[in-house]
């Protein structure tokens, strides 16, 4: 390998050693002779690696069907889209020098492919994916040996510093094109390989890779996760994860036979670290189990800023916009949807959301009209957020869930809101008057969203409950919540 001296010295005191996972795509985007999808990128034309390699720079498999680092003994990172597609915490394997771990928790920053249904995926109103970086985290439930220096450091610095440059990188995918002839049968993933390319064009958190010839190293099916390195003063760092790329196949009749007759790969995708890092490092400052029903998580506001609906202050930013970036922040955790707790502190720069709804729960994802009656929406982005909450909260009640929330979402005349009915409570409008100590007022539609949110989780919380949000219906003094247990 080419051990590259001419990088900038990563900011050392923002290094951390995480492990971020990208999941294998189950089937290929979408059928055609030259298809761009999540191919789960083996190296082709690369060199073997041999297993004191492996151990050397913690490469691992991941769930047999990805490729994946060490970042932390119990961090492993990865390909966004090699997160299983029913979005379970212990379904991932990690399998490093013959031993095995289950993973307990993970974060998967974008890259998603699932079957939209109400109970596993998101609606179309509900969140679009993949809206970030195809990169996930996967937590181990039990941390590997390692030794010092064996888990990968992660670049920083300015993403730019990597056009031109030569990274080593590897994966556990296809060795080699398709030849006429049966059918190979994809074993599985046996030997990793390492090859050194050179980074042709930087941009929006992503670094190309061409493939002029298919004599030239490029990344294929299986390299999905795979991690690139580089050298500065002879310590190896974490450049890129492998992410996509473009591909030409002899029978594109369905994915599968498009993906077994691959006759060409000229060009690999891969995400940028030094892009992504502030984002990571945000994420594992944080704790969570993904398996409670309900929970408040304390979050960097880092991981606000880094994704799609930033926002600086909770007293400030709009009901939507905040829902929009709590559910985010809440799913990509494994959860149904979340909501900003209204609880913050700007000197710290942290920030509260409650995260409802553990894998294999009984939330429901809909889609609504904003216009129907008897509480209408013109614009999410407009409306007061009481307004909306309870037409989220008459809605879900209708279904027999205990309550609602708006996600924020909306597209051509609806909106997205999430029902709940485990170990919630929905109050009777009489037990709710102590919350005029918390100086919302006399009137629902007169209070800003966080100072009611800040209400009712507190009002929720002496109630011994994890949190709570109110659901906008008022009756005189009485408020309407709903607690999450």
């Amino acid at each position: 390998m080419q051990h590259d001296r001419t990088l900038q010295p990563p900011r050392f005191a923002s290094l951390l050693r995480v492990a971020l996972h990208l999941a294998a795509a189950s089937s290929l985007l979408p059928l055609g002779a030259r298809l761009e999808g999540q191919i789960r990128p083996r190296v082709v034309n690369g060199m073997p690696v041999g297993a004191s390699e492996e151990e050397d720079k913690a490469l691992v498999n991941v769930s047999g069907r990805c490729s994946g680092v060490l970042i932390g003994p119990a961090w492993v990172l990865t390909a966004g889209h090699c997160i299983d597609a029913a979005r379970r915490p212990a379904a991932h394997t990690v399998q490093w020098l013959g031993a095995v771990r289950t993973s307990d928790a993970f974060y998967q920053f974008g890259g998603g492919l699932c079957t939209p249904a109400p109970t596993t995926c998101p609606t179309r109103t509900w969140i679009d994916l993949p809206y970030g970086p195809d990169l996930a985290l996967l937590h181990l439930s039990r941390p590997f040996d390692v030794r010092p220096g064996q888990t990968a450091t992660l670049l920083t610095g300015d993403p730019k510093q990597l056009t031109g440059k030569t990274i080593a990188v590897y994966g556990r995918g296809i060795r080699s094109y398709y030849q006429p002839g049966p059918p190979p049968v994809f074993a599985a993933f046996d030997q990793y390989r390492a090859a050194d390319m050179r980074v042709a064009s930087v941009a929006a958190g992503t670094v190309q890779v061409n493939a002029p010839s298919t004599a030239d190293p490029i990344t294929g099916p299986g390299d999905s996760g795979g991690p690139g390195f580089l050298w500065f003063a002879n310590q190896r760092y974490l450049a890129t994860i492998t992410s996509r790329g473009w591909r030409e196949c002899a029978d594109s009749t369905t994915p599968v036979t498009c993906e077994r007759t691959i006759t060409r790969l000229d060009t690999a995708i891969l995400t940028s670290v030094p892009a992504t890092e502030r984002y990571v490092g945000a994420v594992l400052a944080s704790r969570w189990n993904p398996m409670a029903s309900s929970q408040p998580v304390w979050i960097k506001a880092a991981e606000v800023e880094a994704g799609r609906w930033p926002f600086a202050d909770v007293d400030r930013a709009g009901w939507a916009q905040a829902a929009r970036a709590a559910t985010a922040m809440c799913y990509n955790r494994g959860f149904a949807i979340g909501h900003f707790d209204g609880h913050q502190d700007l000197a710290k720069r942290e920030v509260g959301i409650q995260c409802t709804g553990a894998p294999g729960g009984d939330a429901l994802f809909l889609d609504v009209p904003r216009a129907a009656a008897p509480w209408p929406v013109t614009d999410v982005n407009g409306v007061h957020w009481a307004q909306a909450h309870r037409k989220a909260q008459d809605v879900c009640a209708a279904r027999g869930y205990v309550g609602g929330l708006p996600t924020g979402h909306q597209r051509d005349a609806q909106m997205g809101i999430v029902c709940v009915r485990a170990n919630a409570e929905r109050l009777d409008l009489s037990q709710s008057r102590s919350l005029r100590d918390w100086r919302v007022g006399s009137d629902v539609n007169a209070v800003a969203w966080a100072q009611a949110r800040r209400a009712a989780v507190e009002f929720c919380r002496g109630r011994g409950a994890s949190g709570g949000f109110m659901n906008g219906h008022q009756i005189g003094d009485a408020m309407g919540v709903v607690c999450l247990r």
